[in-house]
């Protein structure tokens, strides 16, 4: 490579030409091309898309802020030392003083702001052509039965997943586990009520039927469900700006997670709280409660001027969850001290079997709990077994004065 000489120039195509005009980058396309090691003298917007395979490490790829500044550093280097005639003649430092050791004759800084000037042309190009339906086979898992497609986002794919779990971990540092991730036509779902609506779905958009993976699931594991759904569809957006951009990394360990759309932070709390208040539950009364606490929070994101973000939403659940819950708890440990206090109710009558007709157990002999037996006082009792009592009924003491005959009729 002749250092003396700038690169021979590169042409791009029509894609690209609007795109490096707009960034005043055509002078940086030829060592683009060099670190890129593209073959053909012509620069595509698919090879532009895909820059920093030269460095194994995607622009695009990369979350945050610090890390896009470094990898720009790098990069900059790289053309410079790539095109180091080209870089002198089309950015030169107005500051160089060639009497002045160390003065650099190349703006070094100038060529790391066009590049980003490139860059971010390039992903808003990126995002808009994705957006688009194209001409090519793609996977998609097959929707599971939820046939309502008026609100379901039905451009939205399973790879956009893997790239909102990046954004989650770098806002929370964790991902999202498999088993509260939702289906993908719930996860569609949530896409169009975000993207389009900008509320939360209500209980008959996302119905409990279509939250479930197994019948034995609990009702705290459905309620996570419904929010990570959200969470994977707003994710990078913040509460006064609900809709996709490039997410401001550079907030990340500032204020920037609790300024969240919809914060995982208070989804948690929301979760705590519902499976704190469900133990001594039943199950169909956790459930009723939980599609009353979803309609609520797409109520409020629904109504007013502005609008409640969804945290705003999900912190007021809170406080329904543990009052409609906590009054069922109430109620179930009322009714089984109840129980407890007053024993279980007396077994019915049942003649031909072990109780007789006053609720008490037969007895050889008879049963002293019982009334006195007339047929036994008659001498007639053939029972083997009796529930009244076999004991011979004392004749009382005569009054003085009394007759016999009297106390015989008796």
């Amino acid at each position: 490579m002749d250092m003396t000489e700038p690169l021979d120039d590169v042409v791009p195509n029509a894609d690209v030409l609007d795109i490096v005009r707009a960034s005043n980058s055509r002078h940086l396309l030829p060592a683009i091309a060099g670190i890129e090691d593209l073959e053909d003298a012509a620069v595509t917007l698919d090879n532009l898309q895909m820059i920093g395979m030269g460095l194994e490490e995607l622009f695009k790829d990369i979350v945050l802020a610090s890390e896009k500044s470094a990898w720009l550093t790098t990069y900059a280097a790289k053309i410079v030392e790539m095109d180091p005639v080209g870089m002198k003649l089309h950015f030169p430092n107005p500051d160089h003083d060639s009497d002045v050791e160390g003065s650099d004759p190349i703006d070094k800084l100038k060529i790391k702001r066009t590049l980003r000037s490139l860059l971010d042309k390039l992903l808003k190009a990126d995002a808009s052509s994705s957006s688009k339906p194209v001409a090519t086979t793609v996977h998609i898992v097959k929707d599971d039965g939820d046939n309502d497609s008026g609100f379901t986002d039905t451009q939205w794919q399973t790879s956009e997943l893997e790239a909102q779990q990046k954004k989650i971990r770098v806002l929370y540092g964790r991902v999202l586990s498999p088993d509260i991730i939702p289906k993908v036509s719930v996860l569609r779902r949530c896409v169009y009520s975000f993207m389009t609506e900008q509320k939360m779905p209500d209980s008959n958009r996302i119905s409990i039927a279509s939250l479930r993976v197994s019948p034995q699931d609990p009702p705290g594991l459905l309620l996570k469900r419904y929010l990570a759904g959200m969470l994977i569809a707003s994710a990078g957006c913040s509460g006064d700006l609900p809709h996709y951009n490039p997410m401001d990394c550079g907030k990340v360990h500032g204020m920037y997670p609790s300024a969240q759309w919809l914060c995982w932070h208070d989804c948690l709390d929301l979760c705590d709280a519902f499976d704190t208040q469900t133990p001594g539950v039943d199950d169909a009364v956790a459930i009723s409660v939980l599609k009353s606490v979803i309609d609520l929070m797409s109520k409020m994101t629904s109504f007013g001027r502005p609008r409640p973000t969804a945290s705003a939403a999900v912190v007021a659940a809170c406080t329904d969850v543990i009052r409609f819950l906590g009054g069922a708890r109430a109620a179930a440990a009322a009714a089984a001290s109840a129980t407890a206090t007053t024993g279980p109710p007396p077994a019915p009558p049942n003649d031909s079997g072990e109780y007789g007709s006053n609720g008490l157990l037969k007895m050889r002999g008879g049963n002293p709990r019982g009334a006195p037996c007339k047929d036994f006082l008659r001498g007639e009792c053939t029972r083997e077994k009796c529930c009244f009592s076999h004991k011979a009924r004392k004749k009382p003491k005569l009054a003085a004065g009394a007759s016999s005959e009297q106390g015989d009729d008796e």
